[in-house]
Protein backbone atom coordinates (compact mmCIF):
# COMPACT_ATOMS: atom_id res chain seq x y z
CA UNK A 1 0.00 0.00 0.00
CA UNK A 2 2.83 2.14 0.98
CA UNK A 3 4.24 1.64 -2.11
CA UNK A 4 1.00 2.45 -4.37
CA UNK A 5 1.19 5.98 -2.66
CA UNK A 6 4.61 6.43 -3.57
CA UNK A 7 4.22 4.85 -7.25
CA UNK A 8 1.22 7.68 -7.16
CA UNK A 9 2.68 10.69 -6.19
CA UNK A 10 5.84 10.14 -8.58
CA UNK A 11 3.83 10.14 -11.51
CA UNK A 12 1.58 13.54 -9.87
CA UNK A 13 5.30 14.66 -10.01
CA UNK A 14 6.70 13.99 -13.19
CA UNK A 15 3.06 14.98 -14.88
CA UNK A 16 3.53 18.74 -12.89
CA UNK A 17 7.17 19.05 -14.22
CA UNK A 18 5.96 18.25 -17.65
CA UNK A 19 2.97 20.55 -17.10
CA UNK A 20 5.66 23.06 -15.80
CA UNK A 21 8.01 22.87 -18.78
CA UNK A 22 5.66 23.50 -20.73
CA UNK A 23 5.08 26.61 -19.47
CA UNK A 24 8.38 27.79 -19.79
CA UNK A 25 8.82 26.92 -23.30
CA UNK A 26 5.47 28.65 -24.20
CA UNK A 27 6.76 32.19 -22.51
CA UNK A 28 10.36 31.52 -24.23
CA UNK A 29 8.86 31.12 -27.75
CA UNK A 30 9.48 34.84 -29.62
CA UNK A 31 5.98 36.49 -30.68
CA UNK A 32 5.40 39.10 -32.95
CA UNK A 33 5.12 42.60 -31.47
CA UNK A 34 1.88 43.12 -32.55
CA UNK A 35 0.38 39.55 -32.32
CA UNK A 36 -3.17 38.72 -34.11
CA UNK A 37 -4.20 41.78 -36.35
CA UNK A 38 -7.09 41.53 -38.80
CA UNK A 39 -6.16 42.62 -42.42
CA UNK A 40 -8.80 44.63 -42.16
CA UNK A 41 -7.96 46.94 -38.99
CA UNK A 42 -4.18 47.34 -40.61
CA UNK A 43 -6.36 48.96 -43.97
CA UNK A 44 -7.97 50.89 -41.58
CA UNK A 45 -5.27 52.31 -39.58
CA UNK A 46 -3.00 53.20 -42.67
CA UNK A 47 -6.48 54.74 -44.30
CA UNK A 48 -6.64 56.79 -41.05
CA UNK A 49 -3.23 57.50 -41.17
CA UNK A 50 -3.52 58.43 -44.50
CA UNK A 51 -5.89 60.99 -43.60
CA UNK A 52 -4.26 62.67 -40.77
CA UNK A 53 -1.28 63.07 -43.27
CA UNK A 54 -3.82 64.98 -45.06
CA UNK A 55 -4.61 66.80 -42.75
CA UNK A 56 -1.06 67.57 -41.08
CA UNK A 57 -0.58 69.00 -44.35
CA UNK A 58 -3.35 71.25 -45.07
CA UNK A 59 -3.17 72.50 -41.07
CA UNK A 60 1.25 73.92 -41.94
CA UNK A 61 0.18 75.39 -45.05
CA UNK A 62 -2.89 77.83 -43.43
CA UNK A 63 -5.10 75.77 -44.61
CA UNK A 64 -7.66 75.43 -41.80
CA UNK A 65 -10.77 74.89 -43.79
CA UNK A 66 -9.06 71.96 -45.55
CA UNK A 67 -8.03 70.53 -42.20
CA UNK A 68 -11.05 71.02 -40.43
CA UNK A 69 -13.41 69.13 -43.38
CA UNK A 70 -10.05 66.33 -42.64
CA UNK A 71 -10.44 66.31 -39.18
CA UNK A 72 -13.99 65.77 -39.55
CA UNK A 73 -13.79 62.61 -42.09
CA UNK A 74 -11.10 61.43 -39.53
CA UNK A 75 -13.66 61.79 -36.78
CA UNK A 76 -16.19 60.26 -38.65
CA UNK A 77 -14.57 57.29 -39.94
CA UNK A 78 -12.44 56.38 -36.76
CA UNK A 79 -13.92 57.86 -34.00
CA UNK A 80 -12.07 58.06 -30.81
CA UNK A 81 -8.65 56.66 -32.74
CA UNK A 82 -5.52 58.65 -32.28
CA UNK A 83 -5.60 59.99 -35.15
CA UNK A 84 -8.73 61.66 -34.85
CA UNK A 85 -7.81 62.83 -31.73
CA UNK A 86 -4.37 64.30 -32.70
CA UNK A 87 -6.05 65.91 -35.28
CA UNK A 88 -8.97 67.56 -32.51
CA UNK A 89 -5.57 68.52 -30.33
CA UNK A 90 -4.36 70.43 -33.55
CA UNK A 91 -7.36 71.94 -34.16
CA UNK A 92 -8.14 73.10 -30.24
CA UNK A 93 -6.11 76.50 -30.56
CA UNK A 94 -7.42 77.26 -32.83
CA UNK A 95 -10.98 79.44 -32.85
CA UNK A 96 -13.90 78.37 -34.94
CA UNK A 97 -14.12 80.47 -37.55
CA UNK A 98 -10.27 81.07 -38.20
CA UNK A 99 -9.29 82.21 -41.79
CA UNK A 100 -6.94 80.70 -44.50
CA UNK A 101 -4.34 83.43 -45.15
CA UNK A 102 -5.25 85.13 -48.64
CA UNK A 103 -2.81 87.56 -50.69
CA UNK A 104 -4.67 91.57 -50.60
CA UNK A 105 -5.55 92.35 -53.93
CA UNK A 106 -5.44 95.82 -55.16
CA UNK A 107 -9.02 97.03 -56.30
CA UNK A 108 -9.84 97.48 -59.44
CA UNK A 109 -11.95 100.48 -60.93
CA UNK A 110 -12.87 97.97 -63.98
CA UNK A 111 -16.18 96.82 -63.78
CA UNK A 112 -16.60 92.72 -64.50
CA UNK A 113 -18.75 93.56 -66.97
CA UNK A 114 -19.42 96.28 -69.80
CA UNK A 115 -22.88 98.44 -69.20
CA UNK A 116 -25.25 96.83 -71.22
CA UNK A 117 -26.31 100.62 -72.74
CA UNK A 118 -25.04 103.71 -71.23
CA UNK A 119 -27.99 105.57 -71.63
CA UNK A 120 -30.36 103.60 -69.67
CA UNK A 121 -27.69 102.83 -67.23
CA UNK A 122 -26.74 105.41 -64.55
CA UNK A 123 -23.39 105.80 -63.06
CA UNK A 124 -22.16 104.09 -60.73
CA UNK A 125 -21.99 105.29 -57.50
CA UNK A 126 -20.12 104.62 -54.46
CA UNK A 127 -21.58 101.39 -53.49
CA UNK A 128 -20.70 99.54 -56.87
CA UNK A 129 -17.34 100.64 -56.27
CA UNK A 130 -14.77 98.03 -54.58
CA UNK A 131 -15.05 97.84 -50.72
CA UNK A 132 -11.77 98.19 -49.98
CA UNK A 133 -12.26 99.31 -46.26
CA UNK A 134 -14.42 96.19 -45.53
CA UNK A 135 -11.06 93.85 -46.58
CA UNK A 136 -8.54 95.86 -44.76
CA UNK A 137 -10.89 95.88 -42.11
CA UNK A 138 -11.06 91.99 -42.51
CA UNK A 139 -7.35 91.84 -42.44
CA UNK A 140 -6.82 94.09 -39.11
CA UNK A 141 -9.04 90.85 -37.84
CA UNK A 142 -7.67 87.96 -38.97
CA UNK A 143 -4.49 89.72 -37.38
CA UNK A 144 -5.38 89.62 -34.59
CA UNK A 145 -6.90 86.73 -34.03
CA UNK A 146 -3.28 84.98 -35.20
CA UNK A 147 -1.56 87.27 -32.64
CA UNK A 148 -3.40 85.79 -29.96
CA UNK A 149 -2.90 82.16 -31.95
CA UNK A 150 0.76 83.31 -31.81
CA UNK A 151 1.31 84.43 -28.14
CA UNK A 152 0.15 81.55 -26.84
CA UNK A 153 2.85 79.06 -29.67
CA UNK A 154 5.61 81.50 -28.16
CA UNK A 155 5.01 81.19 -24.44
CA UNK A 156 6.42 77.59 -24.92
CA UNK A 157 9.47 79.12 -26.80
CA UNK A 158 12.55 80.52 -25.68
CA UNK A 159 13.67 83.63 -27.67
CA UNK A 160 17.45 84.44 -28.14
CA UNK A 161 18.39 87.75 -30.09
CA UNK A 162 21.77 88.01 -32.54
CA UNK A 163 21.91 92.11 -32.72
CA UNK A 164 25.25 90.93 -35.02
CA UNK A 165 23.24 89.13 -37.79
CA UNK A 166 20.19 90.39 -36.54
CA UNK A 167 17.78 87.62 -35.91
CA UNK A 168 15.72 86.64 -33.44
CA UNK A 169 16.12 82.60 -32.92
CA UNK A 170 13.47 80.97 -31.08
CA UNK A 171 13.37 77.14 -28.86
CA UNK A 172 11.79 75.33 -26.92
CA UNK A 173 11.59 76.96 -23.06
CA UNK A 174 12.41 73.21 -21.98
CA UNK A 175 16.15 72.55 -24.01
CA UNK A 176 18.89 73.47 -23.50
CA UNK A 177 21.95 73.21 -25.64
CA UNK A 178 23.57 71.01 -24.14
CA UNK A 179 26.11 68.65 -25.73
CA UNK A 180 25.77 65.33 -23.50
CA UNK A 181 22.22 64.65 -24.81
CA UNK A 182 20.67 62.76 -27.69
CA UNK A 183 17.86 63.99 -29.44
CA UNK A 184 16.13 65.27 -32.29
CA UNK A 185 14.93 69.08 -31.76
CA UNK A 186 13.82 71.86 -34.63
CA UNK A 187 14.08 75.75 -33.86
CA UNK A 188 12.90 78.97 -35.61
CA UNK A 189 14.87 81.67 -36.80
CA UNK A 190 13.34 85.27 -37.71
CA UNK A 191 15.49 88.18 -39.58
CA UNK A 192 14.45 91.62 -38.69
CA UNK A 193 12.87 91.84 -42.21
CA UNK A 194 10.46 89.26 -41.49
CA UNK A 195 11.53 85.99 -43.14
CA UNK A 196 10.51 83.19 -40.79
CA UNK A 197 12.48 79.70 -41.24
CA UNK A 198 13.40 76.54 -39.59
CA UNK A 199 16.14 74.25 -38.45
CA UNK A 200 16.59 71.15 -37.90
CA UNK A 201 19.40 69.67 -34.72
CA UNK A 202 20.27 66.14 -33.99
CA UNK A 203 22.44 65.19 -30.91
CA UNK A 204 24.48 62.58 -30.05
CA UNK A 205 26.79 61.43 -27.12
CA UNK A 206 28.26 57.59 -26.26
CA UNK A 207 31.32 56.39 -25.19
CA UNK A 208 32.95 56.39 -28.29
CA UNK A 209 32.93 58.68 -31.29
CA UNK A 210 31.01 57.42 -34.51
CA UNK A 211 31.88 60.44 -36.70
CA UNK A 212 28.53 60.56 -38.12
CA UNK A 213 27.96 61.24 -41.95
CA UNK A 214 24.01 60.02 -42.03
CA UNK A 215 20.91 59.23 -40.58
CA UNK A 216 18.02 57.14 -40.63
CA UNK A 217 14.73 58.57 -39.45
CA UNK A 218 11.72 56.22 -38.73
CA UNK A 219 8.00 56.69 -38.72
CA UNK A 220 5.99 53.59 -38.05
CA UNK A 221 7.08 51.36 -41.22
CA UNK A 222 8.52 54.79 -43.32
CA UNK A 223 12.17 55.14 -43.38
CA UNK A 224 14.03 59.12 -44.10
CA UNK A 225 17.28 59.42 -45.19
CA UNK A 226 19.04 62.60 -43.72
CA UNK A 227 22.82 63.36 -44.80
CA UNK A 228 24.94 65.73 -42.91
CA UNK A 229 26.61 67.23 -46.27
CA UNK A 230 24.01 69.78 -46.12
CA UNK A 231 24.82 71.45 -42.97
CA UNK A 232 26.99 71.82 -40.32
CA UNK A 233 28.39 69.10 -37.96
CA UNK A 234 30.54 69.53 -34.42
CA UNK A 235 31.91 67.11 -32.58
CA UNK A 236 33.76 66.90 -29.13
CA UNK A 237 34.41 65.39 -26.10
CA UNK A 238 34.56 65.70 -22.30
CA UNK A 239 34.64 63.91 -19.06
CA UNK A 240 31.14 62.70 -20.02
CA UNK A 241 32.69 61.16 -23.36
CA UNK A 242 32.12 61.84 -27.45
CA UNK A 243 29.53 63.94 -28.86
CA UNK A 244 28.52 65.39 -31.89
CA UNK A 245 25.56 67.10 -33.33
CA UNK A 246 24.67 68.02 -36.82
CA UNK A 247 22.34 71.76 -37.22
CA UNK A 248 20.91 72.47 -41.00
CA UNK A 249 17.99 74.36 -42.09
CA UNK A 250 14.86 72.59 -43.25
CA UNK A 251 13.94 71.69 -46.94
CA UNK A 252 10.53 70.16 -47.49
CA UNK A 253 12.05 67.04 -47.61
CA UNK A 254 13.08 67.52 -43.40
CA UNK A 255 9.68 69.10 -42.77
CA UNK A 256 7.72 65.89 -44.54
CA UNK A 257 10.07 64.15 -41.95
CA UNK A 258 9.26 66.78 -39.28
CA UNK A 259 5.33 66.01 -39.90
CA UNK A 260 5.56 62.22 -40.36
CA UNK A 261 7.51 61.96 -36.50
CA UNK A 262 4.75 63.99 -35.11
CA UNK A 263 1.82 61.71 -36.16
CA UNK A 264 3.88 57.94 -35.92
CA UNK A 265 3.09 55.68 -32.91
CA UNK A 266 6.67 54.28 -33.27
CA UNK A 267 9.65 56.50 -34.22
CA UNK A 268 13.88 56.15 -34.42
CA UNK A 269 16.82 57.91 -35.45
CA UNK A 270 19.98 55.96 -36.60
CA UNK A 271 22.98 57.22 -36.17
CA UNK A 272 25.64 56.56 -39.15
CA UNK A 273 28.95 57.17 -39.22
CA UNK A 274 32.63 55.85 -40.43
CA UNK A 275 32.90 54.58 -36.69
CA UNK A 276 30.04 52.83 -36.04
CA UNK A 277 26.28 52.77 -36.14
CA UNK A 278 24.00 53.60 -33.64
CA UNK A 279 20.45 53.72 -33.18
CA UNK A 280 17.37 54.75 -30.28
CA UNK A 281 14.04 54.79 -30.22
CA UNK A 282 12.46 59.03 -29.91
CA UNK A 283 10.65 60.07 -27.10
CA UNK A 284 6.98 61.00 -27.00
CA UNK A 285 8.69 64.60 -25.29
CA UNK A 286 10.26 64.55 -28.52
CA UNK A 287 6.91 64.53 -30.19
CA UNK A 288 5.62 67.16 -28.07
CA UNK A 289 8.64 69.53 -28.57
CA UNK A 290 8.60 69.49 -32.59
CA UNK A 291 4.92 70.15 -32.13
CA UNK A 292 5.26 73.21 -30.11
CA UNK A 293 7.98 74.26 -32.41
CA UNK A 294 5.73 73.97 -35.64
CA UNK A 295 2.41 75.78 -34.23
CA UNK A 296 5.06 78.70 -32.99
CA UNK A 297 6.37 78.30 -36.91
CA UNK A 298 3.13 78.17 -38.88
CA UNK A 299 1.55 81.15 -36.79
CA UNK A 300 4.40 83.53 -37.24
CA UNK A 301 4.64 82.40 -40.95
CA UNK A 302 0.80 83.19 -40.86
CA UNK A 303 1.74 86.47 -39.65
CA UNK A 304 4.31 87.23 -41.88
CA UNK A 305 1.89 86.64 -45.25
CA UNK A 306 -0.89 88.85 -43.33
CA UNK A 307 0.82 91.49 -42.45
CA UNK A 308 2.80 91.31 -45.89
CA UNK A 309 -0.92 91.60 -47.18
CA UNK A 310 -2.03 94.49 -45.00
CA UNK A 311 -0.23 97.29 -47.26
CA UNK A 312 -1.70 98.43 -49.38
CA UNK A 313 0.31 99.56 -52.26
CA UNK A 314 -0.01 103.59 -52.99
CA UNK A 315 -0.20 104.44 -49.42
Amino acid sequence: MRLAIIVVLFIAYVIFLIFLFVKIGEQDTPRITEPFIEDSLLVQTGEADNLLAEFMQAFNQGDYDRARRIAAALQEKYPGSPQAEKAAQMLAGLKPETPQPVAYKTPTSKPKTAPATPATRPAATSREQPASKPEIGDLSAKIQENEARLQDALSRMRKERDDRQGITWYFNKNVSHYVYKNSFEAYIGQSDAGEVWLRLRIYFTGENPLNINSYQVYADDREYSISTLYGNMEQGSGPRGYWEWYDMQVSPKEMKVINEVMIANRNAVRYIGSKGIWERAMTEGEKLRLSHVMEAYNALLIQKELLSANVVPGN
